[in-house]
């Protein structure tokens, strides 16, 4: 690999770089914004209700996972995804920045309006991933080489799961020696600190290496209708 990798052209190479840096510090973020321990705990500690919850784990799972089937047709028409991934990447880490900041006036609130607030705002963090994903998945096929793709992917999730070896010890000393809520605001902190440097690393990303033909593409009609064709086939 080393040898191919110098092989490829410099902005080639940058790319790929860049990519896997993204993906670092965005799995080493969600390790302090995991959903089934920390959001689930720190839910839990606003208002012990089992609704409210659940809301967790429905939000990323809905949220990551359901807005690219509708946002799909919108992404084939932009030229500029990496305009619009940017776009929506800002909005997705200002919800982890209102959401410590929201620690700050907690108490202010009745603390099933604080906890429903909490989870609305962690809904739309995992919202604007699911949203923009599939416009990340054709930016990563136009500026990735298809031989290095599966690569970079393995990648960035190896490097990535690290940080879930080395930072729940640092989790568990903040949670341990810092009052709530000011234990949860940090580790908020801390995540919004990784997701900045993941936005960072992505502006360096060129879309303009060419690998895709960049056609004006038109959603094929009848999208909706092919999607429910297979769910109900399969």
């Amino acid at each position: 690999m080393p040898e191919k990798f110098k092989a490829l052209p410099a902005e080639l190479r940058r790319n790929m770089v860049f990519h896997i840096l993204d993906g670092i510090f965005f799995m080493a973020a969600m390790v302090f914004l995991d959903q089934l321990t920390i959001m689930t705990a720190f839910i839990r500690q606003i208002r012990n209700d089992p609704f409210i919850i659940s809301l967790i784990p429905a939000a990323m799972a809905i949220g990551f996972n359901t807005p690219g089937f509708f946002s799909a047709p919108l992404i084939q028409r932009i030229r500029r995804k990496h305009l619009f991934i940017v776009v929506c990447g800002l909005i997705q880490r200002f919800m982890i920045l209102l959401l410590s900041v929201f620690t700050y006036v907690i108490f202010s609130v009745s603390s099933q309006s604080a906890g429903l607030l909490a989870a609305m705002i962690y809904f739309m963090f995992a919202f604007m991933g699911g949203f923009s994903g599939p416009a990340w998945v054709d930016l990563l096929a136009r500026t990735v080489p298809p031989h290095f793709r599966s690569r970079t992917i393995a990648l960035r999730n190896s490097f990535g799961a690290a940080a879930g070896v080395v930072f729940p010890a640092l989790i568990g000393f903040i949670l341990a020696n810092i009052k709530f809520p000011g234990n949860y605001r940090q580790l908020l902190f801390i995540a919004f600190g990784f997701l900045t440097l993941s936005m960072i690393s992505f502006l360096f990303i060129k879309d303009n290496t060419g690998l895709i033909p960049n056609n004006e593409d038109k959603p094929q009609p009848g999208y909706f209708e092919f999607l429910s064709r297979i769910v109900l086939k399969d």
